[in-house]
């Protein structure tokens, strides 16, 4: 089971928030319950769907990929609907979800082996009007770093070529977590 929370309010996009594609990647996890916690249905203006832990088996064992099939769900789109765990969740959110959204938002940090400097990735296959667009939407994260997923580090087989399949604008963030101790 995979934790999948619905909001809509009205015409406007439709917007996928995502964290947990990695299980020991908290941040994302808990950014995406925040925003749980704190919406209202009246603050949307279209619809937003929260994940907060698409890779729900890792999530629970706090590992960075499934334990059942040592699955990484970011390198397994478009997945299969009869294949492992990992690829069937992969399918659905590529083949049922992704299919309404317009912007899909990822947010990953390095989890327990990585330390990640905040930053955005966004699709290098985008271009015109849709690459402009997509860099200002990029801005409004605020992060101090983003960049262009080139040819060379271009992998089909994660939620970024999943959203170049299907359309969808994309933005991969790296977060990481402050924190401050005090006496």
């Amino acid at each position: 089971m995979v934790p999948i929370s619905s909001f809509r309010n009205g015409d406007g996009p439709c917007v996928i928030l995502i964290g947990g594609c990695h299980g020991d990647e908290y941040e994302g996890q808990i950014i995406t319950r925040t925003v749980l916690n704190s919406i209202e249905v009246e603050d949307v203006r279209g619809q937003l769907i929260v994940l907060p832990a698409a890779n729900a088996e890792a999530v629970r064992a706090a590992r960075r990929f499934s334990p059942s099939d040592d699955g990484n769900l970011n390198a397994v789109f478009p997945g299969r609907a009869k294949g492992t765990t990992t690829e069937r969740i992969a399918h659905f959110i590529e083949t049922v979800l992704m299919p309404r959204a317009e912007l899909v938002v990822d947010i990953h940090s390095g989890g327990k082996p990585i330390d990640y400097f905040p930053s955005a990735m966004i699709s290098g296959a985008v271009d015109g009007d849709r690459r402009r667009r997509l860099v200002e939407l990029t801005r409004s994260f605020g992060l101090p770093i983003a960049f262009f997923v080139d040819e060379e580090d271009y992998t089909p087989s994660s939620l970024l070529g999943a959203c170049d399949r299907a359309g969808v604008f994309n933005i991969s963030a790296e977060m990481v977590a402050e924190v401050s101790l005090s006496r």
